[in-house]
């Protein structure tokens, strides 16, 4: 009976203690708009302060206030393109757009999660693959405008590198990163965990919380079994907080050749 009750006791415990991950979704089609998740993200065009396509094109006001109103917290991925944006942002040229997003973010007035110029390793951008150090000063940049236009707000701030060890080169430094981020796509036709974890091993190394900020199975693949999995694994990773499905299809060819389609049953998430 002693022998039982330590068991039950140990299984008691490890359930108590296994991390449980929060959801979210970037949802062009807003099939997802009745589930209780956690976060929802948009992409938005540092220039016009709007997302790009379908119904997340609105302004960053817009978009944060529909986020929260449905129960999320909004991720806001804001990509600087055009031109060479880390010079021209530590420059002070693209402080304009920076008050314009500061400006709708103040008049939302919620908590919100800004993830700038993410995969910089990735040379597709044109902030990527550039120098570590011109990149960790247009961040850093970002970061302290945006602080310093909305002091009293809730907002907080994530790294998102695709997850490779090239990436760590571009880490602005523990005091403007409170989330890490990263991107998990089954490319491979492999489980979450095997397709994560050289990831993880990567980026725990900071000790912060770390989101998945975009992932993904291609709808030809078995979708059910690969986001079970992921479900089942998640406690493997003690500092993984959240994952993010992306939930469209992709707008760029980058696997195989195809635009590689994402989308996914709601029901799944």
């Amino acid at each position: 009976m002693k022998k039982i009750l330590i068991s039950l006791a140990f299984v008691l415990s490890s359930l108590v203690s296994a991390p449980a991950i929060t959801l979210g979704v970037y949802d062009i089609a807003q099939t997802m708009t009745g589930k209780p998740l956690a976060y929802e993200e948009v992409f938005v065009d540092q220039r016009s302060a709007k997302g790009w396509v379908g119904t997340n094109q609105q302004s960053v006001y817009e978009f944060a206030t529909a986020a929260w109103a449905k129960g999320r917290t909004p991720i806001i991925s804001i990509e600087p393109f055009s031109g060479d944006p880390l010079d021209e942002i530590v420059t002070g040229k693209r402080d304009k757009q920076l008050a314009k997003i500061a400006s709708q973010l103040a008049r939302y007035g919620g908590p919100a999660i800004i993830r700038w110029g993410h995969e910089a390793e990735n040379s597709t951008y044109p902030w990527g693959g550039k120098r570590p150090e011109k990149y960790i000063l247009a961040y850093r940049y970002v970061v302290d405008s945006l602080r310093k236009y909305n002091p009293r707000q809730q907002l907080s701030f994530m790294w998102s590198p695709i997850g490779t060890s090239h990436g760590t080169k571009y880490y602005p430094g523990s005091d403007y990163v409170d989330y890490v981020g990263c991107s998990v796509f089954n490319t491979e036709n492999r489980s979450f965990a095997k397709t994560f974890a050289p990831k993880y091993r990567t980026l725990a190394r900071y000790g912060k919380p770390i989101i998945i900020a975009e992932c993904g199975v291609q709808a030809q693949q078995d979708q059910a079994a690969w986001i079970a999995g992921l479900k089942a694994s998640a406690s493997q990773f003690p500092l993984l907080k959240s994952v993010i499905y992306f939930n469209a299809v992709d707008s760029y060819p980058w696997v195989n050749g195809q635009k590689p389609d994402w989308r996914i049953n709601p029901a799944l998430w």
